[in-house]
């Protein structure tokens, strides 16, 4: 795998066997942000109701020698019917219905998204900074040049007035001399909207606790990583819901402790994309060998029902192969006939 999102997110065998093929995941990542979007649009929406009651529907496994490129319908429907996460809910769809829309409002939440990201970014910067509420618009005062906010700003901030150069802004020619105040850059960079953006979405999960252990461990290396793709901690949350984070890091606690030279002087992330590789390769070793396992087993099962079925056809005998007995009717018997009969046969 190149990196941690490669890592198939659900490990059932069905699933890892078609690690290849991706559109059935562009549905549920469609599905997921419909949701979101209808929440905010309507947060009483009855379009998806979340509920604890019921239980995820397991995938139907595919058909065993199916052809490669072969779609399994049925796997595949079941597998967009499961229950999701969204927005720290368990979600739970009813009809076809309902997840056409919650697709369509995810294409549309998707633009909307990108379309406001530059002001998430400057609303993200005033939060950071503690602007929201009356300190906003106290600011927005300032920038006004209220006398009263101006005034409350000297005070509240203890300003010596004496440090402020208040020497003539009129050259000698008699033109205004432009300030050489420069404001300070407070906005974030792309990459910061998304790393927080995307712990703040994790920081309510069940995996939030290992996930923040992993972040305090990491060396400056796999930090740099992470910070330049803040998608690989949603990947890490994924993994570690279905066991493959805790399978991983058990190896490599096994292989230091052992003096394991394959990840030695290695940093975590790529450390665990080694031991992540070798785990997922021996998964996939393994699923192949059940998979031909199974279709040899199929065909043995074939080749016998069919022997059976040609000893059954081979014992049964065919038509005409018998002779037809004839039915003794006297009575419609000519005279010449019936003086030809051995009386004494007809009742032995």
């Amino acid at each position: 795998m190149s990196d941690l999102t490669a890592f198939q997110n659900n490990l059932t065998d069905d699933q890892i066997s078609a690690a290849a093929s991706r559109p059935t995941e562009e549905v549920l990542n469609a599905i997921q942000e419909g949701y979101l979007s209808g929440l905010q649009d309507n947060p009483n929406s009855g379009v998806a109701t979340p509920s604890d009651n019921n239980q995820p529907v397991p995938p139907a496994p595919s058909e065993v020698g199916e052809q490669p490129g072969a779609i399994d319908y049925e796997a595949e429907y079941n597998k967009i019917m499961q229950p999701f996460q969204a927005s720290g809910h368990e979600v739970h769809l009813r009809n076809t219905d309902e997840v056409i829309s919650l697709m369509q409002k995810g294409v549309d939440y998707t633009k909307k998204q990108q379309a406001l990201k530059p002001r998430l970014k400057e609303m993200r910067a005033l939060e950071n900074a503690g602007m929201l509420g009356d300190n906003l618009n106290f600011a927005i005062d300032l920038y006004n040049g209220d006398p009263k906010a101006l005034k409350h700003l000297i005070e509240t901030k203890k300003i010596d007035l004496s440090t402020l150069d208040t020497g003539s802004n009129i050259d000698e020619n008699g033109n205004p001399i432009p300030s050489d105040y420069k404001p300070n850059n407070h906005s974030m960079t792309d990459q910061e909207y998304d790393l927080e953006t995307t712990l703040k979405e994790i920081q309510d999960s069940p995996e939030s606790e290992e996930i923040t252990k992993l972040i305090q461990s990491l060396d400056q290396s796999s930090a740099k990583t992470f910070m330049e793709h803040p998608e690989y901690f949603k990947a890490i949350q994924d993994q570690i819901k279905n066991g493959f984070y805790k399978a991983v890091t058990d190896e490599i606690e096994h292989r230091k402790l052992v003096g394991d030279k394959s990840i030695e002087n290695m940093g975590w992330y790529d450390a665990y994309m080694a031991v992540g590789n070798d785990i997922y390769s021996n998964m996939q070793k393994s699923i192949i060998q059940n998979q031909q396992q199974q279709l040899q087993n199929q065909q043995q099962q074939q080749a016998q029902a069919a022997y059976q079925q040609q000893r059954k056809s081979a014992a049964r005998p065919t038509r005409g192969s018998s002779p037809v007995q004839q039915q003794f009717d006297p009575l419609s018997m000519s005279d010449e006939e019936f003086s030809k009969l051995d009386i004494n046969k007809l009742f032995r």
